[in-house]
């Protein structure tokens, strides 16, 4: 089952900064060793955590990923909603 984050963007932060948040919200699902990451700006990211614990390789374009990306960006999208330009992330029964 996969776990979703959601962590607000850092107001405080500079936006060429290093720090995600400093850019925008980010929604994040964890499911088994896969971490997908999405900036509320559409920018992805997906990382293998049982080879990757410091996420530096982003597996966005892996072909062999494709369909496990299609199926995490689908389930980010159940749970999370864009209404007049804003996320909110859906009650989940």
């Amino acid at each position: 089952e996969p776990r979703l984050s959601t962590v607000a963007r850092h107001p405080w932060a500079d936006e060429d900064s290093h720090w995600p948040a400093a850019k925008s919200d980010l929604y994040s699902l964890a499911a088994g060793d896969l971490h997908y990451i999405v900036h509320r700006r559409g920018e992805e990211f997906l990382y293998d955590l049982s080879t990757d614990v410091f996420e530096q390789t982003n597996l966005v374009g892996s072909p062999e990923l494709a369909p496990t990306l299609e199926r995490l960006r689908f389930v980010l999208d159940s749970m999370v909603r864009s209404e007049d330009g804003r996320w909110r992330v859906r009650a989940i029964r």
